[in-house]
């Protein structure tokens, strides 16, 4: 069947799992949805600007409720802004841009895009294998504030070619990463209809509309089984991963050692090892995470705080930032600017980097407690 499909290895994985696990016959998926490479206009993936714009002008045609990234680099430029701020709305060309009613020359389209520049190797989303893979966030994926769609951390089929050794762990990870993404089109189709298909096209109204579906789809996910597979799944992928990389790592030192030390340069083998040694040592020693500044509060402060909860112990932001300013408290302060782009994040779904114990959600009332009461220059 590859052969007479004609297409590649990794292409041909994904159709056999979206036939076998999701139900798709070959090529429906492809008639159906559009896809784009994205990288396929990049020279040595150089200038990824021009891809950016270029995507963010076919996403505003097509309109989408759904992106599935495959990719963690493209998934890592969608989720840190990248595309929202790629092109600048106030310039004179961008709706003659956007519609594609103009042939796009350089100087057009440097015309319509901001300066900002980006290189590919630093668009790597981190924790990709851990805890991005099989995820579900609503992203903006254009300038426009109704340039919102829910977009899903996808596994590349062709990723298995890196790591042959990988393969029963690879493709279980694929498998279940294709079911979720069966069941999210399944809940999309249902909230469609629900809605008349009038879905909000308001930038606030659309973001809380993505919102709720979300946690439909992640109910849903959980429920089914497939969420609390994708977690184990992730994690033992990753490790695997993570164990070849080190191993990797240490396997070119020895050859770059061995390689010095045949050549007879001793003072270089041994700037090397004393290299190595100083930053593995650097590694574990030095500690350059944050530590609370100012002293924990009272308790009878933090028994006023009691109306910041809501009966489901989910922290209401705005009681937290009016108490933090009546009472001057420094460590309110810092609670509420730690808790205000993170809470937006994670009501987005999209990777936050907030400190506090994993066992407890961020923004909880045990959360909270830990935050206001920790003692001072405690590690965050």
């Amino acid at each position: 069947m590859s052969k007479w499909l004609q297409i590649a290895r990794g292409p041909f994985i994904k159709l056999q799992l979206e036939r076998k696990v999701a139900t798709l016959e070959a090529l429906s998926l492809r008639s159906l949805t559009p896809a784009l490479d994205f990288w396929r206009l990049q020279t040595r993936h150089r200038r990824v600007c021009i891809s950016i714009c270029l995507t963010i002008r076919l996403l505003c045609q097509i309109d989408p409720l759904l992106i599935a990234a495959r990719s963690s680099k493209v998934l890592g430029m969608i989720l840190r802004g990248n595309f929202a701020h790629a092109l600048d709305t106030s310039a004179a060309g961008f709706d003659t841009f956007i519609s594609a009613s103009r042939l796009t020359t350089s100087d057009f389209l440097e015309a319509v895009a901001t300066s900002s520049k980006k290189r590919w190797r630093k668009t790597k989303c981190p924790d990709w294998l851990s805890k991005i893979v099989g995820s579900v966030a609503v992203c903006q994926y254009g300038p426009q504030s109704c340039d919102v769609a829910l977009v899903f951390a996808g596994l590349d089929k062709g990723y298995k070619k890196y790591n042959l050794r990988c393969l029963d762990k690879f493709f279980t990870l694929a498998a279940i990463c294709t079911a979720k993404l069966a069941l999210i089109w399944r809940v999309m189709a249902k909230a469609v209809h629900a809605s008349h298909n009038d879905i909000p096209r308001n930038g606030d109204a659309r973001r809380l509309w993505f919102r709720a579906l979300r946690v439909t789809i992640q109910a849903c996910a959980k429920d089914s089984g497939i969420e609390p597979q994708l977690i184990a799944a992730c994690q033992r992928f990753g490790t695997t991963m993570r164990a070849r990389q080190a191993t990797k790592a240490i396997s070119v030192v020895c050859k770059e050692e061995r390689r010095v030390e045949v050549e007879g340069r001793q003072d270089t083998l041994v700037q090397l090892q004393d290299k190595w040694s100083t930053a593995m040592s650097t590694r574990v020693t030095t500690d350059k995470r944050p530590k609370f500044v100012g002293p924990p509060l009272a308790s009878s402060i933090v028994q006023s705080l009691a109306p910041a909860f809501a009966p489901t112990s989910v922290l209401n932001l705005g009681t937290l930032i009016v108490i933090a300013l009546r009472q001057q408290q420094l460590r309110l302060e810092l609670l509420a600017t730690t808790l205000g782009p993170a809470l937006t994040a994670i009501a987005n779904g999209r990777p936050t980097n907030a400190p506090g114990p994993s066992s407890m959600p961020l923004g909880s009332q045990p959360w909270t407690l830990w935050f206001l009461l920790a003692r001072e220059h405690t590690e965050i």
